[in-house]
């Protein structure tokens, strides 16, 4: 059975944190040796990932502008759709998708990711 099964590149997704309005890289804390990557620097960094044979990312935005709806998430000048469209012009063949996260008011209160299934279910219509 294990002579069947190979793992390549084509088969990895590496996920990318991408923050807004940050000039340098930041560190993830609560993960070492994992980045925010500044938006402005997206582009390099995705060169640099098809560049080492990924073809796949995962895009989790760290936005700046955030409400008690997330319209971020579905905003056509919101981080997520930036995001989308930088590493798509920069590299078309790169399959990208996004996190998105629409959270109520309780993620500023509380810095804990919460929303209700009514709401989300609505917002990511938007999405």
């Amino acid at each position: 059975m294990f002579e069947e099964t190979t793992l390549s590149l084509n088969d990895l997704v590496l996920p990318i944190f991408v923050e807004e309005e940050i000039d340098d890289y930041k560190a993830v804390e609560a993960m070492p040796g994992v980045m925010r990557i500044p938006e402005k620097h997206l582009a390099r960094e995705i060169e640099r990932i098809a560049n080492a044979g990924i073809r796949s990312v995962m895009t989790f935005g760290i936005s700046h502008h955030t409400d008690e709806t997330g319209s971020d998430a579905w905003r056509e000048d919101g981080l997520v759709a930036r995001m989308s469209r930088i590493c798509k012009q920069t590299v078309p063949e790169m399959i990208v998708m996004s996190d998105t996260c629409s959270v109520n008011t309780l993620l500023t209160v509380t810095a804990v990711c919460c929303a209700s299934m009514a709401s989300t279910t609505t917002r990511l219509w938007k999405i």
